[in-house]
């Protein structure tokens, strides 16, 4: 009964209550936006009715989940169908938070001018906005230390010591089980933070990593739109979990080819 609670009120606005203990509800929020829409639409076709007062009305949905109870209309509709954000999106290269990737990239270049010794980092130092602190830095005991998946893809510690000790690749390839090791979690215990408040909302910052030899190193954590390249060697090794060579290539051209993607990416250009 409490998962499903959990569940249902996940549903409806897609909290963040799953970072109490790395719950599955996430997994759900996008699908089950999409799933809505359609059942809305299906719904309505058939002369089911719904509250004309939605957007403007005195409980309408701006006063449930947002600071804006009652935004001008303007706001609201004046760019409505003709500027779209799907070109501002982003792909995932990593499984985990998306603040987390250009952290991940950074350690790594600097990572990539020295040998890798866990035991000659004395510190890592994350510099970053203040909203992503409660995200994927606190509380620090389960960020250092999470117990399962769902806690690890929120923990910019232990996944930076992850990535560190194992390869990036290993962040797509390998199960938090084979990640949590007792390396993992002592070098994510040398990762700290410290709060930027002149960076934005994006995911941008830096990080610098220390050595014991009194040496340290920094560079920028930047966001980068991920090349076509790059998102089809992903979905390679993401597809070889299933399928072998042949059939990835021909399920790759079968995708290139459907009219539905030349759609997509129409929207995604403006």
């Amino acid at each position: 009964i409490s998962n499903a609670f959990g569940l249902a009120g996940s549903m409806s606005g897609g909290l963040l209550a799953f970072m109490e203990d790395g719950s599955w509800s996430k997994s759900l929020h996008l699908g089950w936006a999409a799933h809505s829409g359609i059942v809305a639409a299906q719904l309505s076709a058939g002369g089911y009715t719904g509250p004309r007062s939605v957007l403007d009305g005195r409980n309408n949905i701006f006063k449930s989940f947002s600071e804006i109870p009652h935004p001008s209309w303007d706001e609201i509709s004046s760019d409505l169908g003709c500027n779209w954000s799907g070109g501002n999106a982003l792909f995932k290269l990593y499984p985990c938070a998306h603040v987390i990737h250009p952290y991940i990239d950074a350690a790594l270049s600097i990572m990539s001018s020295v040998p890798f010794v866990e035991c000659n980092i004395a510190r890592i130092i994350c510099h970053v906005p203040p909203w992503s602190v409660p995200i994927v830095l606190e509380p620090k005991e389960k960020k250092q230390r999470p117990a399962n998946e769902g806690e690890a893809i929120g923990s910019m510690p232990f996944i930076l010591a992850a990535a560190l000790s194992a390869g990036k690749t290993s962040l797509i390839t390998k199960s938090f089980g084979e990640l949590a090791t007792e390396e993992t979690y002592a070098l994510a215990g040398k990762v700290d933070y410290q709060i930027d408040a002149s960076l934005g909302e994006d995911f941008s910052g830096s990080i610098t990593i220390k050595f014991v030899n009194g040496e340290h190193l920094n560079r920028l954590a930047k966001t980068v739109q991920l090349s076509k390249k790059v998102i089809e060697e992903k979905f390679f090794i993401n597809a070889s979990n299933f399928l072998n060579k042949d059939q990835i290539n021909n399920l790759k051209k079968s995708i290139d080819g459907m009219p539905l993607n030349r759609f997509i990416l129409k929207i995604g250009a403006y």
